[in-house]
């Protein structure tokens, strides 16, 4: 192709023309060109938004703050908050936890036009009822129990604030029908304590405790110093807890007593109450004087040994209930596992059988020292219950043996009940053979926050496991001792857990 070159004056003298289209000249097309450009424009600005996304733009709030909003089960996020709905028949559900959920089902309308600068905006409001039940408070125990025991957490799985949420749900609802009381909550935020392992875990312990102190309000100058000053009277109590609360709590300027643990004399008795309705496996209770407890006003005796298969036959008598014929209602209402009794031979009778009871979950354990109250101690002046940890550990101190002294039973069973280790108060096998149920929650923190009063008040919230004591078979001398803690889910039944019942006769 030839070059041409054209100066610059030429380039100037050129012209370009349009072409006619079907006949029709550039000068009468061009201008309904530029109006549908004109129109397109307008229409991709006023008409297009408006027929992508046509609907309403709410505005979400909710007392109390925080609810989650969902429209036709997709979660849009939380209150107070802007989104988007589209049109149309929805359903918009705002809820929280504690407080009943608020469902309503709407007609959603919508705009084509205008709807980049001129949103269609709506206001929906919910006020939440507070409705928890004791069931659910309950749960709720054991969750964050739960939580308190764990590890730290991360920063993309921090331990959840379960218990500052009920909190302020409780006081801040506008409307409040739960069957919790004021007493319940407080009962519910003091026994976490026990269970609360971590600093983390403390922090928000302490939260909670200036919420309940303001009833969910701001924090005022009169209720700052009355959490400062219940922080203080707290750890003067527990001192042990000042290793954990010296990572944020200011410890230096306080007068705290030294870390170490109190001691309750144990006064010892040499009698013991003894029930012979097997002649071959009388039941003996061995006198352990008297704890000095002020809230305590027995004497307190103790079975010589763990509960025997022939024991529990004679309760299984009169409670066909717990037998293996009702296991799936067991399960069911989660009083025991799959593994409940799975020793036990119905073909042979068990009535006078001295082999220790194993495969027992918590729940049963409790129903036979009831039956055993009942049937035996009739009377306002008498108690039988499992003995707290507490009380284990004073007791197995005070028979004088620890696990080490026993020979192996590794990978040989459970030794018939009463056959080694009598000790000062004759009673057997506090130092292995079986675990044994305790009465209390298993808190990581019950030993350095020990108290004579705590120790023996009983909390009407579950715990996620209940404590076991004094090691069994499966352990190797000396790797369980008389002060080792050990725990396990209440329904759980295996092979290494029994019990032994506490007999409490008033003075």
């Amino acid at each position: 192709m030839k070059r041409i070159e054209l100066s610059e004056d030429e380039l100037k003298e050129q012209k370009v023309s349009l072409k006619p289209i079907f006949g029709i000249q550039p000068v009468s097309y061009i201008k309904y060109v530029y109006l549908s450009l004109g129109l397109l424009a307008l229409f991709l600005i006023f008409f297009m938004p408006g027929l992508i996304k046509n609907g309403t733009y709410y505005r979400f709030s909710s007392t109390p703050q925080g609810a989650s909003v969902y429209v036709d089960d997709i979660r849009l996020g939380a209150t107070p908050g802007l989104y988007f709905v589209p049109r149309g028949e929805r359903k918009i559900v705002i809820k929280t936890p504690y407080h009943e959920l608020f469902s309503q089902d709407v007609n959603v309308k919508g705009r084509v036009w205008g709807t980049l600068f001129l949103k269609r905006k709506k206001d929906f409001r919910a006020d939440l009822n507070f409705n928890l039940t004791r069931e659910a408070l309950n749960l709720e125990h054991e969750n964050t129990a739960s939580w308190f025991q764990s590890d730290e957490g991360y920063s993309s799985h921090p331990v959840p604030p379960l218990m500052t949420s009920l909190i302020k749900g409780y006081y801040r609802s506008p409307q409040n029908s739960s069957e919790i009381s004021e007493s319940d909550l407080l009962n519910y935020h003091s026994s976490l304590l026990r269970s609360a392992y971590r600093s983390q875990a403390y922090k928000e312990w302490l939260e909670s405790a200036v919420l309940l102190s303001t009833k969910g309000k701001v924090l005022n100058p009169k209720s700052y110093l009355q959490v400062i000053q219940a922080g203080i009277d707290f750890l003067k109590e527990n001192p042990g807890s000042q290793d954990i609360f010296k990572e944020f709590y200011p410890l230096d300027s306080i007068d705290l007593p030294a870390q170490q643990k109190t001691q309750s004399p144990l006064t010892i008795e040499a009698k013991s109450l003894v029930y012979q309705p097997l002649p071959e496996d009388p039941l003996k209770f061995r006198s352990v004087g008297t704890l000095n407890i002020e809230t305590l006003d027995y004497d307190v005796y103790v079975a010589d040994r763990e509960i025997t298969k022939g024991w529990y036959s004679l309760f299984l008598d009169d409670h066909p209930e717990w037998s293996l014929s009702a296991l799936q209602t067991l399960i069911d209402k989660d009083l025991v596992n799959e593994n409940y009794l799975e020793d036990w031979d119905g073909s042979v009778d068990m009535h006078g059988s001295r082999e220790p009871l194993r495969y027992v979950s918590y729940p049963a354990s409790q129903a036979f020292c009831s039956w055993l109250q009942d049937s035996f101690f009739n009377t306002d002046e008498m108690i039988v219950r499992l003995p707290s940890e507490w009380e284990w550990e004073i007791i197995a101190k005070a028979n004088g043996l620890e696990n080490g002294d026993r020979p192996s039973q590794k990978n040989l069973g459970p030794l018939e009940a009463g056959s080694f280790h009598s000790g000062k108060l004759e009673l057997y096998d506090m130092d292995g053979n079986l675990w044994e149920w305790c009465e209390n929650g298993f808190g990581m923190n019950d030993s350095f926050l020990y108290n004579t009063q705590s120790a023996n008040t009983k909390s009407e919230f579950m715990f996620p496991d209940f404590a076991v004591r004094g090691g069994s078979w499966a352990n190797n001398p000396g790797q369980v001792e008389l002060e080792t803690r050990g725990s396990q889910p209440a329904s759980w039944c295996t092979a290494y857990v029994g019990f032994r019942p506490l007999l409490l006769v008033k003075r």
